[in-house]
């Protein structure tokens, strides 16, 4: 089953966006923009944020990322294929993020 487009997905924070990192995500389980305010005392690059979709598809999905800053794009923000599933993926970063700096992607969800 395909998600319906209008629920709202969830997201947890992990060690690469810091101490006090702040998330929003404007959009659904298909496509929306997350932004991600970094907190402080970064000194590593990796995962930033898992993000849980409200209703499960039937396979892992495709999704396509694409930087909505030039900070963001900076950062070589990336989806890594390892952590796509059928309820969850996760964003992460190649370079180690900036203290406190916002940081915004559009996402597009593809079953």
């Amino acid at each position: 089953m395909v998600p319906v487009t209008v629920n709202v997905v969830y997201y947890s924070v992990v060690s690469a966006a810091c101490t006090s990192p702040s998330v929003s995500i404007s959009g659904n389980d298909t496509s929306g923009v997350v932004t991600i305010t970094i907190g402080t005392g970064c000194a590593v690059s990796g995962k930033l944020v898992t993000i849980t979709f409200a209703g499960q598809f039937g396979a892992a999905p495709h999704v396509t990322l694409t930087p909505g800053s030039a900070a963001s794009a900076g950062l070589n923000a990336y989806i890594d294929d390892s952590t796509v599933a059928a309820s969850n993926f996760a964003i992460g970063a190649a370079t180690v993020p900036a203290n406190s700096t916002t940081y915004k992607w559009n996402y597009l969800v593809v079953q």
